[in-house]
């Protein structure tokens, strides 16, 4: 899930998050048929952090904020992918 993996990986202490802020799109939910054969989706949890507070909403920050514009994403540039491996080549050990 967008919200649970990065907040895990953070608290976790297991990977820094680059990127931006997740949507906060998460709650559990089950499905459900209607009389008249269609469907219907009811939440039936919420997820929430170690703090009481809920990812619903209030969407994952990442440890590092850095953005992608449009133009970037076209030309197959990812200044995020970048950054990840800036913070991965500061980790390795100098000769």
């Amino acid at each position: 899930n967008a919200e649970m993996f990065p907040y895990a990986m953070q608290q976790l202490r297991l990977a820094t998050t680059i990127g931006m802020p997740t949507p906060g799109y998460v709650i559990w939910t089950y499905g459900l048929r209607l009389v008249d054969g269609t469907g219907a989706r009811m939440p039936t949890s919420g997820v929430y952090r170690l703090d009481g507070s809920p990812l619903e909403n209030m969407g994952q920050q990442p440890n590092i904020r850095v953005d992608i514009t449009p133009a970037e994403y076209f030309s197959g540039k990812d200044p995020q992918l970048d950054r990840a491996i800036e913070e991965l080549l500061k980790k390795l050990p100098r000769k």
